[in-house]
């Protein structure tokens, strides 16, 4: 089996993120992470994401609330960011606590600012086959194997297409020698 290293790839997208946001002129994007609760993974999880922004140039805010937070207060503050023009992506940590109508916030997140894909717009993108607005994660394997130095062939391209239209937005698609796509972002094999 071919094992493929992401760590190049990511290290290759931040350098050319961090030269493009030198080269802008004008607003840095800022980004929104919304948590309810305290929960350690989400906590590890912000930390994590709040020091990537703060490496690659971009503005990086956090709505923290209590857990909780009633539902008709949170919907209030979630719509506060969401329609904050100054904001330019949204990264909502889930699963929200039951009491929090979480598909509420599915339907009116826009999906400019949707970085989970949660929203219905970007889920039917996914499904339909049209990429335009989202980066589609079959997409990353194509470029892990690029930046690995492994050229890219006609198999892979297949795969790539079979990953599209099987709706696979949260596969990580490790390709192996026998043809399968494995591992998805749960550590199950989804194909």
């Amino acid at each position: 089996m071919e094992i493929l290293k992401g760590l190049p790839v990511a290290n290759a997208i931040n350098e050319k993120l961090i030269e493009e946001q030198k080269n802008l002129k004008g607003a840095i994007a800022h980004l929104a992470i919304i948590r309810v609760g305290e929960k350690p993974d989400d906590c590890s999880y912000e930390r994590g994401a709040k020091k990537k922004m703060e490496k690659l140039g971009f503005r990086c805010s956090s709505f923290v609330f209590d857990a909780d937070i009633d539902n008709e207060t949170f919907q209030k503050e979630f719509d506060a960011i969401n329609n904050n023009d100054d904001i330019d992506g949204i990264l909502l940590l889930r699963p929200l606590p039951k009491h929090l109508d979480e598909k509420s916030i599915e339907n009116r997140i826009h999906p400019r600012k949707d970085l989970d894909g949660i929203s219905p717009l970007n889920l039917a993108k996914v499904f339909a086959g049209d990429d335009t607005g989202y980066r589609k994660a079959s997409d990353n394997v194509i470029d892990e194997k690029k930046c690995n130095g492994d050229s890219v062939s006609y198999k892979d391209q297949r795969l790539n297409r079979r990953m599209q239209k099987s709706g696979s937005a949260c596969c990580s698609g490790r390709f192996c020698k026998d043809d399968k796509i494995r591992t998805c972002c749960k550590g199950c094999y989804c194909h």
